[in-house]
């Protein structure tokens, strides 16, 4: 989905402010057209995928934070194989987890990106669509979401693993710890 916006994106500012093309409000119409087409498309899209969305980032998020409790109050005497599969597996989730970040945060990023170009509008071509689409990126968040409680953003990832530090850190305190009677 992110290379339709970003192929609209770089196609739009391509086209439209080349010399010829600048002042040609029929070009600016359309491609504001194809723009709000592409943020309907999203919006169909992110009807079917929100809950798998919020359900793989929960889930994520609880096995992050199993595997680092495990890890912490595992004795030493672990078996190798165990040790190379949870670090592995481990490994594997944090990877999991920063690529379906990427992949959601290039949506948010390349539709943000035509506004740039909208707002290099000439005055003379600037139409009503033009403005209303302008303010439209400007206004919304145009990303795909989880149940509609968070956006797939580039900052979410810093609120991810954020939140994934304070479950651990409620876990550890909320372990017993066996005590060392050596007096």
């Amino acid at each position: 989905m992110y290379f339709k916006f970003k192929v609209l994106t770089l196609e739009v500012g391509e086209r439209l402010l080349s010399p010829g093309n600048i002042c040609d409000t029929t070009l600016w119409r359309q491609s504001t057209f194809d723009f709000y087409k592409l943020c309907e498309f999203l919006k169909k899209i992110n009807g079917f995928l929100s809950p798998l969305i919020f359900l793989s980032f929960a889930t994520n998020t609880y096995f992050i934070c199993n595997q680092l409790h495990q890890a912490y109050i595992e004795t030493a005497s672990q078996n190798v194989f165990r040790r190379i599969y949870t670090t592995w597996s481990f490994l594997h989730l944090i990877l999991r987890k920063a690529l379906v970040h990427e992949a959601g945060s290039r949506i948010h990023f390349w539709a943000h990106e035509i506004a740039e170009v909208f707002s290099k509008c000439p005055d003379s071509a600037y139409v009503s669509q033009v403005e209303r689409a302008e303010r439209y990126v400007n206004s919304n968040t145009i990303a795909l979401s989880g149940l509609g409680c968070f956006f797939v953003t580039k900052p979410l990832i810093l609120h991810s693993f954020g939140v994934v530090f304070t479950g651990v850190i409620v876990l550890l305190q909320a372990t017993k710890f066996p005590q060392d009677d050596k007096t």
